[in-house]
């Protein structure tokens, strides 16, 4: 279950990315940003932060807004909440080519 909650997770931020980068005409090339997040059982940030990054402040600013606008992701079923730790770390990379 946690599998399919991350798939969807990660598809619905890595849409707002696409779509912060279109708004905002970025030209990001050959770097990465990384950002952890702790995530409790209702799918809401509880705190993060920038844990690599070789682009701009501007394309930081980017990735982080595109996690936190999607967020919360969602109540975490009874089977999660059963093996996870809450809040669970997650970390996302985003990769300008």
């Amino acid at each position: 279950e946690f599998g399919e909650y991350l798939e969807r997770m990660f598809e619905t931020i890595e849409i707002e990315w696409h779509n912060l980068l279109n708004q905002q005409r970025l030209a990001e090339r050959r770097s990465r940003v990384s950002i952890a997040y702790f995530l409790n059982e209702y799918g809401e940030i509880i705190d993060w932060e920038i844990v690599m990054a070789t682009s701009t402040l501007q394309a930081q600013v980017i990735c982080a807004a595109a996690i936190n606008n999607r967020a919360p992701f969602g109540d975490w079923s009874d089977e999660m909440k059963s093996t996870l730790e809450d809040p669970e770390r997650i970390i996302v990379n985003f990769i300008f080519y």
